[in-house]
């Protein structure tokens, strides 16, 4: 007042809800953001399996705020998901091999489309388990390849006040669709390495095998179907005295002495033409002109 005293107080004030929601929503695009960001990482850096999905879980629950989730993964023979990665108090839960329709994942796969539980212990579809009373808020979302469910993202609150609202699970949707990338890339690589490994074991195998061949104490010699010299080891070549590029492309004829029947020819290459075996003996002509008998197979 005039004289000083105090007579009340003056405010203004402004409505700021639509900021604290803007500033809310701008977080939560952050948040994803850095999520596409690390999944797309994946994509390139994260081959390894196990590790990819760790990183596809971990992010997916930063993403929405929480500490506990799960990721399932179709196994081999598609006949039931199995748990791959679990956060929170998933971490202490038994956990078994679910079939279509069985608990959240398995309902997940069956419906082949996101499933959202205001509260996972009053679920009728839940597993029955005193330990899981415990989560609250759940979510399920599916991994897609080629039309078909190959994993399940899952996550949840213990909070009763937390749920998963539309914007969450646009958000989720978004990255389960990338993340279905990284974890398709990453299958492809895991499939690319074991080929290698069993074309490595199947080289090595071949590799063998043909040092047994060269080293073998009988002639070996290989021709196509109308008898032109593809292959023949060190003791043809050593025996008939000729070099390996003086047979390679050349008829097996040039070995004849004229003194095996025609008749004994046309036998062997009629049984042989026909898938069946042959064994005879002929006699020969080296390089040289001198002659040789041969017990052939």
């Amino acid at each position: 007042g005039d004289s000083g005293e105090f007579l009340g107080i003056r405010g203004s004030f402004r409505d700021i809800t639509d900021k604290k929601e803007a500033d809310i929503q701008l977080h939560q695009q952050n948040e994803y953001l850095r999520a596409l960001h690390e999944t797309t990482l994946g994509l390139i850096g994260r081959l390894d399996l196990h590790s990819l999905l760790s990183a596809i879980i971990t992010r997916a629950a930063a993403l929405m705020g929480t500490e506990h989730g799960f990721f399932y993964l179709l196994n081999q023979d598609k006949s039931a998901m199995e748990m791959q990665v679990k956060l929170g108090v998933y971490e202490n839960l038994t956990h078994i091999a679910l079939h279509r329709g069985e608990g959240l994942a398995g309902y997940v796969w069956e419906q082949a489309k996101a499933c959202s539980i205001s509260d996972y212990s009053q679920w009728e579809g839940r597993i029955l388990d005193l330990h899981r009373d415990m989560i609250k808020a759940s979510i399920g979302m599916p991994l897609m390849s080629s039309g078909e469910v190959v994993g399940v993202i899952g996550l949840s609150y213990t909070e009763s006040s937390v749920f998963f609202d539309d914007s969450k699970r646009d958000l989720l949707q978004q990255f389960a669709e990338l993340a279905s990338l990284a974890l398709g890339n990453a299958n492809l690589y895991e499939a690319a390495q074991k080929e290698l490994t069993e074309r490595t074991k199947a080289e090595e195998s071949l590799r063998k095998f043909s040092y047994a061949v060269e080293q073998s104490p009988v002639s070996i010699v290989i021709t196509d179907l109308q008898g032109t010299i593809e292959y023949a080891n060190p003791h043809f070549t050593r025996l008939t005295g000729y070099k390996e590029h003086e047979l390679l492309g050349r008829n097996s004829r040039l070995l004849k002495s004229g003194f095996t029947t025609q008749d004994e020819y046309k036998c062997l290459w009629e049984t042989i033409l026909a898938g069946g075996e042959w064994s005879g003996e002929f006699q020969n002509r080296k390089k040289n002109g001198d002659l040789y008998w041969e017990r052939a197979h």
